[in-house]
């Protein structure tokens, strides 16, 4: 009687051998997706570190800038005697007066 076939269990032909590696070739290709998209993404978060710290830089130079030379906590400039937009009741002179005053100022010298 013949001994039963067996089957070889290296492959010979490069088919077989890429049939049989296939498993391995397929997790070493999401592995390699995976190591791709990790370098992106650091690549990514990276630049956006570095671009937000440039950011704040900027921002705290310019607050600086308008806070040095911003006005220190001193009296307004004084305005010139006798016209100083104030009211009558604050006793202030309100300034030339309004149409009406000038008008009822005429009637009376009439």
């Amino acid at each position: 009687m013949n001994a039963p076939l067996r089957r070889r269990r290296k492959p010979r032909t490069v088919v077989g051998k890429l049939i049989r590696a296939w498993p391995q070739i397929r997790l070493a290709l999401r592995f390699l997706r995976f190591v791709r998209r990790a370098r992106r993404t650091l690549r990514v978060a990276v630049l956006s570190l570095a671009g937000a710290a440039v950011f704040s830089i900027i921002r705290r130079l310019r607050r600086r800038r308008e806070v040095t030379s911003g006005p220190t906590y001193s009296p307004p400039p004084a305005t010139p005697a006798g016209y100083s937009g104030g009211t009558r009741e604050t006793g202030y002179e309100a300034g030339p007066g309004t149409q009406t005053e000038r008008e009822l100022a005429a009637e009376k010298e009439n």
